[in-house]
């Protein structure tokens, strides 16, 4: 069954996981330099270790709370939902 996000704060659709102490490799297929600025373009993102640190909105920033607390981890989010359908 799939299951839509609607923020509650502003009716997006879109959600973001947070993460902490994550480490992060990618492989660097270009770089320019435009104006005294740098950039890279990733290929191969992988993600190894790290927590859930919250969910949020991705277009107003609002965490998702139960009762007031932060939802960490994918048995808040499913009791977020549960709460929210």
């Amino acid at each position: 069954m799939k299951i839509e996000f609607k923020c509650p704060e502003c009716g997006s659709d879109g959600l973001e996981e947070v993460m902490v102490n994550v480490t992060s490799t990618s492989f660097v297929n270009d770089i320019e330099i435009e104006d005294g600025v740098i950039n890279c373009d990733y290929d191969n993102v992988e993600v190894e270790d790290g927590e859930v640190d919250h969910y949020q909105c991705v277009d107003c920033g609002s965490f998702l709370k139960i009762n007031g607390d932060v939802v960490k981890g994918l048995i808040g989010l499913a009791l977020w939902f549960e709460k929210n359908q």
